[in-house]
C-alpha cells in the first residue's frame, strides 16, 4: 500500500516510510494522553457516592481540552 501511495504522490518510498513512522510516534503520544485522561475520569466515576459528584464530573468532561 505504501508503495502505491508513494508512487501516486511522486514521493520516494523511503521518505514516505520515514513520515509514516514519525506520524505513528506522534499519534501514539496523543492517543496515550487521551486514553490516560479517559481512564482517570472513569476511576473517579467509580468512587462517586452522590449525583452531585457525577454532575461535577460531567461538567469537567465537557470542558476538557487536549493539553497543548
Amino acid at each position: 500500500m505504501l508503495t502505491q501511495i508513494a508512487r501516486n504522490r511522486g514521493v520516494p518510498f523511503e521518505i514516505l516510510v520515514e513520515k509514516v513512522i514519525e506520524k505513528s510516534a506522534q499519534f501514539a503520544v496523543v492517543i496515550g494522553i487521551i486514553i490516560g485522561q479517559r481512564q482517570a475520569f472513569e476511576d473517579r466515576l467509580l468512587t462517586f457516592k452522590t449525583p452531585e459528584e457525577l454532575t461535577a464530573l460531567e461538567q469537567e468532561i465537557e470542558q476538557w481540552q487536549f493539553p497543548t
